[in-house]
């Protein structure tokens, strides 16, 4: 549906999680050079070409270069990554840190295959006790694991 819009290049569909749904569709697209895409458009666009109302996509991200394999496919896992850390940035964009730098990433883990790491920086004590609260109660009802680590 996505390649059926003159000025995409590259397009694919991805899922992050979601407290509710487990996951949802989310969208990169890259355009073809000179060419300028205007998102709400574009997803008007697929919205009318897709079938299942799921199944279109709740965000869209327009990206510079879609990552490809050594042999030019797609490589949806960095997409995939990229989708988790955007939403995590998201949910807690407007937590009450009192000063403290958080950052996210989702790691390998070796049991649980991802994990998402917010790390923090800043807190100590009772404050760093409210962020780390603060986090597991936004956190916590993902389908994937996370974790919070100080340094």
């Amino acid at each position: 549906m996505f390649y059926q819009h003159p000025d995409v290049a590259l397009a694919a569909l991805v899922s992050q999680p979601d407290a509710y749904a487990g996951e949802l569709p989310v969208a990169y697209v890259q355009a073809k050079p000179g060419t300028q895409i205007d998102v709400d458009q574009l997803l008007d666009f697929v919205r009318e070409r897709t079938p299942e109302r799921a199944a279109v996509p709740v965000k869209l991200y327009l990206i510079d270069a879609i990552p490809l394999t050594g042999v030019g496919k797609i490589f949806k896992p960095a997409l995939r990554v990229d989708a988790a850390e955007r939403m995590v940035r998201a949910t807690l964009a407007d937590l009450n840190t009192g000063g403290t730098q958080l950052t996210v990433a989702v790691l390998s883990h070796p049991e649980h295959g991802q994990v998402i790491q917010v790390s923090g920086e800043g807190a100590t004590g009772s404050g760093r006790d409210a962020v780390e609260r603060q986090v597991h109660e936004r956190l916590g009802p993902l389908p994937w694991r996370h974790e919070v680590v100080w340094r």
